[in-house]
């Protein structure tokens, strides 16, 4: 042990759970309710549900507090950890979290940054592995070893460490604030178009614009068939380019197929089916001709008869418009829902003349090359916290303390 740290359990330095709703709330209790959907890691995510007390989740029980921290119980491998602001210091939150209120002889946000390193992922680990739910409870939580320096010296470290996180929460703003920008640009680029550009469009259906096969090429392999690589639903699912670099993914196809599910240069390619309607009808362009590859069953190729400009293809069907229709279109039991090809075809979508695609493609890739470089920034400053947190949180890398004289 390093000299003057210490080990505790932190149930011996914190309440867990110490206040929830009980039966006797009163029916038209207000709050604002933090769901498990509600956190991701490091924040809590908006918006929340409004709920009276009589009505609410049956999970809304846990009072939660400023300063407080929530940790997920459920699949705590996923690090669904977060403090608890002045914005939601009156919220209610699920009994899937345990809410953890330190007493004051430890600093908060050293006791949250230790919660996201390699030793108390590894904790988190170890209660979960071999059972059928992935999930722990807040007498788990109360066992949790906390290693921890003085009190002066984890207010240092806390403090260095939100250094880093103002400077990532300034970047993802940037982020947001840009997609946001890209979003209401698009609204206006495509359901604006006579006042932006002084012309009118050609709302056209999908089957007019060219030829759909969805007769994809399954994840099987077998000796007597050639190699290729293959084009996943992952490769198409919230991507606006497929790249000849990124297809990775081999399997084996009779020649018949290879030539039938080619990939070229503007193919066009969808999301048919999901677990959820948001993601259907997803899409995503092939930015060249790539030899030796083939489309999964998985998605559907769209072929068009027409030329596009490459950057428009890319975005066309990103509408708020065109994702309304799928997901009024779509069909399915709650488990999988599916848009046939029928309903497919019959989708729409506005085109301009060529030299106007060209016009909004250029805006648009400009734009996401933008995004993409401040998301670049972000994962260095988030990859060089993690190893900073890495070394001051174990003591392989100690704070200068100022002299006490």
């Amino acid at each position: 042990m390093i000299d003057g740290w210490r080990e505790v359990l932190l149930g011996d330095i914190a309440e867990i759970d110490l206040q929830n709703l009980g039966s006797k709330t009163k029916p038209d209790f207000e709050f604002e309710y933090i769901s498990l959907s509600n956190v991701e890691p490091g924040r809590i995510v908006g918006p929340l549900e409004k709920c009276k007390f009589a009505d609410a989740p049956s999970r809304a029980r846990r009072i939660v507090g400023e300063g407080d921290i929530l940790i997920s119980t459920v699949r705590p491998n996923l690090l669904g950890f977060a403090r608890v602001g002045s914005d939601h210091r009156k919220c209610i939150a699920s009994t899937g979290f345990a809410v953890v209120k330190l007493n004051k002889s430890f600093e908060e946000s050293y006791i949250f940054h230790l919660l996201f390193t390699h030793q108390l992922r590894a904790q988190f680990h170890a209660l979960v592995v071999g059972s059928n739910y992935p999930a722990i409870n807040s007498n788990d939580v109360k066992k949790l070893r906390i290693v921890a320096p003085p009190l002066f010296e984890q207010r240092k470290i806390a403090k260095i460490l939100s250094t880093w996180d103002q400077a990532i929460e300034v970047v993802e703003e940037l982020i947001s604030n840009s997609q946001a920008q890209k979003k209401a640009l698009m609204q206006q680029l495509f359901f604006g178009e006579e006042r932006v550009f002084g012309e009118s469009w050609s709302e056209v259906s999908i089957g007019e614009l060219g030829e759909i096969s969805g007769a994809g090429v399954d994840k099987k392999t077998k000796a007597d068939e050639k190699s290729v690589r293959l084009l996943n639903y992952l490769d198409v699912l919230n991507k606006d380019y497929i790249f000849d670099k990124d297809l990775d993914h081999w399997v084996t196809a009779p020649d018949r197929q290879i030539a039938s599910c080619d990939i070229q240069k503007g193919d066009i390619f969808f999301t048919p089916s999901s677990e959820t309607r948001s993601d259907i009808a997803h899409s995503a362009v092939a930015t060249e001709n790539i030899c030796g590859s083939v489309y999964s069953y998985h998605v559907v190729r769209l072929r068009l008869h027409e030329l596009w400009d490459l950057n428009f293809s890319a975005y066309a069907f990103k509408s708020p418009h065109f994702f309304r229709q799928a997901y009024q279109l779509c069909e399915g039991s709650g488990q999988r829902y599916v848009l046939s090809q029928r309903y497919f075809r019959q989708m729409t979508v506005h085109v301009p003349s060529i030299q106007t695609q060209r016009t909004i493609g250029i805006i648009l890739r400009t734009m996401d090359e933008e995004i993409a470089k401040f998301k670049a920034i972000a994962t260095v400053l988030h990859q060089e916290k993690k190893a900073l947190m890495q070394q001051l949180l174990t003591g392989n890398r100690r704070v200068k303390m100022e002299s006490t004289k």
